[in-house]
């Protein structure tokens, strides 16, 4: 072995996969480059997919043996290591035999949004997800891991036919399937007045939920008796330590269990006969029901290197909470798995109900301490940070009736879900001079949501439909506008300059000058003084060295579900931090013909969080030496004193392909579709 070849083994694998990682930090790779250059230099494609360290460093190390064995530029030999080194660099692509990992396929159909056949002439699909009605969430989606938030729906009146449109609460337009119009949808900022539909409505319903109550309570009692002992023999352990299932045991089972049934019937048969309803009481108790976004920035430690990191991330929040603590009544829970809500102005007069003494701040209680709610669980989390946008407040009048009846010979007082039409338990004692009229400020017309024409106020052409946005772009006169209770309002905006790629896609941003006030109370202004001194010294920068303005863009759209939105979010800081913008004062010429995606984040819900993702900005050597004591007051306690400006920036198409189809709220029909119900 030459002395050079020995100095090229030992030198150049490690100098090359350093490199790799210097040259694709942060960056995406083409999969292939990934196998390419971990076969031709082993170390170098794990180091572009930054691996743990450790992993490339065993990687080098193999190549590096490689080199030593054979002795010298032997292709025949090098390959056989080169194509080990390709087949580890494999298990990092998505073509990974082994978890057969793809692309998501679409097929272009439109799903969820399309509109109806019935009112609307259906054309060929377009493959460009903003050609559909429904705007920018209507391609065919596959099944998301987790669960989006739909939201339970409030019925709101058609203003062209007069008919009630069930309108899912976190929308910003809808159609109405009786007249086939389209509306805006407002009210969502006031504290809507709603109550739910009740499935007991008079003595004789009441009478066959307490039947259905006690055939039940009848039926436990007898399957304790006779069909438990038959199910705890139905199972036992084989020779080889496997249950078994005895045949003739769950035979007899299932015999007892139909039996059980049958006698619980003739209970109920025979209790109808003598049940007395005694007296009962109808009234409405008051929650308060919020739904929205909990934005994120976790500091903690890799659970496999123990590197530092520093991560932003979101999810959707649903909580309730009684408004009124003088009864002790069950708590109200998730909302949406309920039927459509009412506007608690179609309450009857006569209605009698427990007023609220909480106020409606008391809400925060129901999410209990935001900053313990972890919710990237990939690092060991030190520290969090948190900011809740809560994008819909309700009071919910929810139905309930007191029982109290005598059946053979015994009397007992019972507490009806009326929303459920079942028992929720004992009655509470409630003294009827406790009930009130229903507040005047439920039937208030401010308490609800209501429609306004989807038509623009300059030029009178109709808006997309796009029932996310909260702020409408008329494509006519290119003119921005917010809807509200008073009409609609014009809003200010700018545009990116055209950038030279063949697709792109006007991505809107509220792009805010970097104004940001730390936790002790330093002023901010440029990224390259907050990422350096999040360790307490200036050691890249200087201590001398002067601040300059930079810009903070926050993306403002949402996505089907919070994980696919994170995901997006991070993509596009990386990008917009790595080709600053050139934004263009004023909204788009008349002569184009711009289609950009909906606004789906006021500016002043994203102003809160903006602080938070500026995580995104710090890499692994900003916060090596970071401790908790300084990424709490320079980062999480920190806020952004300056107001943003809405811009709609082109983003190239290989940025936002993996995402661009699933931008909008998730709707319950557009998984349907996409799974062909």
């Amino acid at each position: 072995m030459t002395l050079p070849w020995l100095l090229f083994s030992l030198i150049i694998p490690p100098a090359f996969a350093a490199l790799i990682w210097f040259l694709a930090r942060g960056k995406k790779v083409d999969p292939s480059v990934i196998i390419v250059l971990n076969g031709l230099m082993p170390g170098s494609g794990l180091a572009a997919v930054d691996r743990p360290i450790l992993e490339v460093a065993l990687c080098v190390l193999m190549g590096q043996i490689g080199l030593l064995v054979v002795r010298g530029p032997d292709i025949g030999q090098l390959a056989v290591f080169g194509v080990v080194a390709a087949c580890w660099a494999l298990l990092y692509t998505p073509w990974n035999p082994l978890t057969a990992q793809g692309l998501p396929k679409t097929t272009g159909k439109p799903a969820g949004g399309a509109p109806d056949p019935h009112t609307h002439p259906v054309t060929a699909p377009s493959t460009d997800p903003r050609d559909t009605v429904g705007g920018m969430a209507n391609l065919e989606q596959q099944t998301e891991s987790d669960t989006p938030t739909e939201g339970y729906s409030v019925a709101v009146r058609c203003t062209e036919c007069g008919a009630d449109v069930p309108v899912p609460v976190l929308q910003h337009a809808a159609r109405c399937s009786f007249c086939g119009s389209h509306h805006l949808v407002v009210g969502h900022d006031d504290l809507l007045q709603v109550t739910i539909p009740s499935k007991i409505t008079d003595t004789q319903s009441l009478r066959e939920a307490v039947l259905d109550h006690l055939r039940y309570r009848h039926y436990l009692k007898l399957y304790e008796r006779f069909v438990a002992p038959l199910e705890r023999q139905a199972t036992e352990v084989g020779p080889t330590g496997a249950m078994a299932v005895r045949a003739d045991v769950e035979a007899a089972s299932t015999a007892a269990e139909s039996a059980v049934s049958l006698k619980a019937d003739a209970f109920r048969a025979k209790i109808e006969k003598t049940l007395e309803i005694r007296d009962s009481q109808h009234f409405l108790a008051p929650y308060y029901h919020s739904m929205g976004t909990l934005f994120q920035a976790a500091f903690g430690r890799d659970p496999r290197t123990q590197d530092k990191r520093l991560l932003f991330t979101m999810a959707s929040l649903e909580g309730a909470l009684s408004a009124q603590d003088g009864i002790e009544l069950p708590p109200m829970g998730k909302l949406s798995y309920l039927k459509t809500l009412v506007s608690a102005a179609q309450l009857e007069a006569e209605v009698r109900v427990l007023l609220p003494n909480n106020d409606a701040d008391t809400l925060k209680n129901a999410y209990g301490e935001l900053d313990r709610k972890q919710l990237d669980r990939s690092i060991q989390t030190i520290k969090l940070g948190s900011s809740f946008a809560e994008e819909v407040r309700a009071v919910v009048w929810r139905p309930w009736w007191t029982a109290e009846f005598q059946a053979a010979a015994t009397t007992e007082s019972l507490l009806i879900d009326g929303a459920s039409g079942s028992v929720a338990g004992p009655a509470p004692f409630i003294d009827s001079k406790t009930f009130q009229d229903l507040p005047e400020t439920a039937r208030a017309p401010g308490a609800a949501l209501h429609f306004q024409p989807m038509e623009c106020p300059t030029c009178g052409h109709e808006f997309r439909y796009e029932i996310d946005a909260v702020l409408h772009f008329c494509i006519n006169c290119h003119r921005l506008f917010d809807a509200h209770g008073e009409g609609k309002t014009e809003i200010d905006y700018d545009h990116g300059t055209p950038i030279p790629e063949d697709a792109v896609d006007l991505v809107p941003f509220w792009r805010f000058p970097l104004q940001l006030m730390t936790g002790n109370g330093t002023i901010i202004t440029d990224l390259r003084y907050l990422k350096d001194g999040i360790d307490g010294k200036m050691d890249q920068i200087g201590d001398e060295t002067q601040q300059r303005q930079d810009f903070l863009w926050v993306p403002a759209i949402r996505c089907i579900n919070t994980r696919l939105m994170t995901s997006a979010f991070n993509r596009l800081f990386f990008h917009v931090t790595s080709n600053p913008p050139r934004p263009i004062r004023g909204r788009y010429p008349l002569d184009e013909k711009p289609t950009p995606w909906p606004v789906c984040l006021k500016e002043g819900e994203v102003r809160h969080f903006a602080p938070l993702y500026l995580a995104n900005a710090f890499g692994r050597r900003d916060i090596a030496r970071v401790n908790v004591h300084h990424v709490g007051p320079w980062l999480f306690d920190a806020k952004l004193l300056s107001s943003g400006r809405l811009t709609y920036l082109p983003i190239p198409r290989p940025v936002t392909e993996t995402f661009r189809a699933y931008v909008g709220r998730y709707r319950g029909d557009a998984l349907a579709a996409a799974q062909g119900g």
